[in-house]
């Protein structure tokens, strides 16, 4: 890619993390990133540097200035959670806020569900917040003793909020579980798998395998520890494996409404943007699938995000039924 793709990338990125961005700003990045395959490899080059703040010694002066950076996150995919958050079934076993947030209340049950293409924010009563990904089932359990996820399937982003006490946070699934104490981490846990993965953003989780409900909890002990961007799975734990040394935020761009993807085979790509749609999106030929992908993709409209990756790689989309086919182009 070209330096002055970069810098042009670097521009964008420091303008959306201005607090001033405006609407017609968020319309022209889009219109930038989605002309040039280019541009997307250029902009996920310069998050890297901005994560680094390697940015700052390249970065181009803009009409007003820009504050060290926090967390990218561009507007319009902000706004796609709103307009499905009624869609969100919430049982309690007992009344309160219809916030989601109960600061008085310790002891409870509450269980969440997410549609294809639907995520949902929840504060929990002790500080903790959960980002539920599309497609997510989870139950939580608060008492005296423990606090405790039990994630049926989907995926879900944890900021769990430390305590003096010794009451930790575990985090259940049919493949093994996760304790922790105070971190930001994910679990991914798919219908189709029967393996279970985590990824750490900051602090340090322990897994084990072995653990496949709660009433095994009191019998934990710690199979594997990962730490600050790393990633590992239930099943690698069982097979020795160490964890995998990733980039958390861009593994985890889905809570910012994109996704990332740095070289990866489309049919990677294909079977992730399946996870948030409703219709499904096939390959016409098995010769497609090795085609590599480095691009930013934004979830706020999977259709057009299709049409445009589709467009960048040479294919076209054509609509079978409600099944929509990458083929090659004519």
């Amino acid at each position: 890619m070209s330096d002055q793709a970069i810098q042009q990338a670097i521009t964008w990125l420091a303008k959306l993390n201005s607090p001033d961005l405006t609407e017609r700003q968020q319309k022209d990045f889009f219109e930038w990133l989605e002309a040039k395959q280019e541009h997307q490899a250029a902009y996920l080059k310069a998050e890297q540097l901005w994560l680094r703040a390697d940015v700052f010694e390249r970065i181009a002066p803009l009409s007003e200035p820009v504050a060290r950076p926090r967390k990218t996150a561009a507007g319009p995919w902000l706004s796609w959670g709103a307009g499905v958050a009624a869609c969100t079934l919430l049982i309690c076993v007992f009344i309160f806020s219809q916030t989601f947030t109960a600061p008085t209340i310790v002891a409870g049950e509450w269980q969440y569900v997410t549609a294809v293409g639907q995520q949902e924010t929840i504060a929990l009563p002790d500080g903790s917040e959960l980002v539920l990904n599309t497609d997510t089932e989870m139950t939580v359990i608060f008492n005296a003793h423990r606090r405790l996820a039990s994630l049926q399937h989907g995926e879900a982003f944890f900021s769990v909020k430390p305590e003096s006490g010794e009451r930790p946070f575990d985090v259940v699934t049919p493949a093994g579980a996760v304790r922790v104490l105070g971190t930001r981490f994910s679990v991914r846990r798919l219908r189709s798998s029967d393996d279970a993965s985590v990824t750490v953003v900051e602090g340090r989780v322990a897994l084990n395998p072995s653990i496949k409900n709660e009433k095994m909890l009191p019998a934990f002990d710690s199979k594997s520890v990962l730490q600050n961007n790393q990633l590992s799975s239930m099943r690698a734990v069982q097979q020795g494996l160490a964890p995998v040394s990733i980039d958390a935020a861009n593994a985890l761009a889905w809570r910012e409404q994109r996704l990332v993807f740095n070289a990866q085979p489309l049919v990677d790509v294909v079977a992730e943007l399946n996870r948030y749609s409703s219709e499904p999106i096939t390959l016409s030929q098995a010769e497609l699938a090795s085609i590599e992908v480095t691009a930013v993709l934004p979830l706020n409209n999977i259709e057009q995000t299709l049409q445009a990756l589709a467009e960048t790689i040479g294919l076209s989309v054509d609509k079978q039924g409600s099944t929509r086919v990458l083929i090659p182009s004519r």
